[in-house]
């Protein structure tokens, strides 16, 4: 039970930090749209799966979808008073912009998150690949 927290904790984490990061880059630049808040979170959900696949011990793919899971439900929360805060945040936002914001970010979270488990499980394969190679190179 506790690796599957830990790697869920660790997902959150690095999400956080991802979406912290990206979130004062929108801070300093000037003129953003919303659309780009959109792609922040789900590079910070990308990310985070990662991160939620790398420290699971036992199943990683269970973990990423716990992780995944976890972020969904907060993503659903938000949605009940998200369009007015959205409107509040960007006063100048296309209208369109505002009512597709939260329905793409439920579409794309999982999905983003099982990407970034992707692209740890190909990452390890090559890894794997590699010290084949070199232990077959250094065996000759």
């Amino acid at each position: 039970m506790f690796e599957y927290v830990r790697g869920t904790l660790w997902g959150c984490a690095v999400a956080i930090l991802v979406l912290m990061v990206l979130m004062a880059v929108e801070g300093v630049a000037v003129d953003l749209k919303l659309n780009l808040k959109t792609y922040f979170w789900l590079t910070a959900v990308c990310a985070g799966g990662v991160f939620a696949c790398r420290q699971a011990k036992i199943s990683p793919w269970l973990n990423c979808t716990i992780f995944a899971v976890l972020l969904e439900l907060l993503v659903a929360t938000q949605i009940p008073d998200a369009n007015r805060t959205l409107s509040e945040l960007y006063p100048n936002a296309d209208p369109a912009a505002i009512r597709w914001h939260y329905p793409t970010m439920i579409a794309l979270t999982i999905p983003a998150a099982l990407a970034g488990s992707l692209i740890w499980v190909f990452t390890i394969k090559r890894a794997e690949e590699r010290t084949t190679v070199n232990d077959t190179a250094n065996h000759s």
